[in-house]
């Protein structure tokens, strides 16, 4: 199964998102092909959960994985993903996904927005593509 849905590049979309090991590992070997494309790219992440559950021992695995892949990885993504768009489903939920933003900023050292709505989410990663 697919984690990217890659069939509106350069807006790349999670398909799913991964909760276990071998999503993840599917999810990197995924945006490992991207980082091949050698093309800027945003990556849009679908609405998350509310309220966030506590990570299984299986996601807590899972974590581990992507961040030890990224750290690796860290510099040909930041030259190729433009943004991150956090996609929330109501405008009420934003202040949720607001608390985020200073951990993913971190993380990635890419532009991470919010927007309500894919339509909203596909505006802010065109314009970082743009810019």
């Amino acid at each position: 199964m697919s984690v990217l849905d890659v069939s509106r590049f350069p807006i790349v979309r999670f398909s799913t998102m991964p909760g276990d090991v071998a999503a993840t590992e599917t999810w990197i070997s995924e945006l490992e092909q991207l980082l091949q494309r050698d093309e800027p790219f945003a990556l849009v992440y679908p609405p998350l959960p509310q309220p966030m559950p506590e990570p299984s021992p299986d996601q807590a695995a899972a974590r581990k994985t992507f961040v030890l892949w990224f750290k690796r990885n860290r510099e040909p993504f930041r030259a190729l993903c433009k943004a991150l768009v956090m996609t929330a489903e109501k405008e009420e939920e934003l202040p949720l996904y607001e608390g985020m933003l200073p951990a993913l900023n971190a993380m990635y050292q890419v532009p991470v927005e919010l927007a309500c709505g894919d339509d909203a989410a596909d505006q802010h990663a065109l314009s970082h593509l743009a810019s």
